[in-house]
């Protein structure tokens, strides 16, 4: 005899299944848009061949501070508006303290999945550092598009409410 299973089971068993696949969606854009999720399970190991060698070329490449100051958008479409095929122009500046000249980290403007530029950027001794990086895109689709600018793409620096290493805005890009 065929056991019936309880129509209320199924129901609560497909919420399940789509709960979990919607959340690990939400996990992949948020890590496509913001930067890399890292989830440290077991212990980081490193790259140098002592504790000493880490403590010389660490002191020298470590940065402390990294922030995105200003993220801008211009178009030179004469309406003004964003719109499918009207190029879009990022401006985004950055901004360290202190920072030694063999002090690199990489800093890249996004739109979506997609990535706008890409620069590696390094430090010198002056007071306050500043960079600014440029890219330029064309829409190719009408709606709202997130574009983000990060600074230390490999999150050397731990971020602090007077410091962000990441800026967003979200543009809703017109089909005229």
């Amino acid at each position: 005899m065929k056991r019936l299973e309880n129509p209320t089971s199924r129901l609560w068993k497909k919420i399940i299944l789509f709960g979990i696949v919607d959340l690990v969606l939400v996990l992949v854009l948020f890590d496509v848009l913001v930067g890399k999720l890292t989830f440290n399970i077991l212990p980081v190991q490193s790259s140098y061949s002592s504790p000493q060698e880490e403590n010389q070329r660490g002191a020298a490449e470590k940065i402390t501070n990294i922030a995105v100051r200003n993220f801008e958008v211009k178009t030179k479409n004469d309406v003004g508006r964003f719109a499918i095929g009207a190029e879009i122009d990022f401006i985004c500046k950055i901004e360290a303290d202190n920072v030694s000249p063999e002090s690199t980290f990489s800093a890249v403007i996004k739109s979506g999945t997609e990535e706008i530029i890409r620069k590696q950027l390094t430090g010198n001794y002056q007071e306050k550092n500043t960079w600014t990086i440029t890219g330029a895109f064309t829409p190719t689709k009408s709606g709202t598009e997130p574009f983000a600018c990060r600074a230390d793409t490999e999150k050397a620096v731990e971020e602090n409410n007077e410091r962000d290493n990441r800026e967003m805005l979200f543009l809703f890009i017109a089909n005229l």
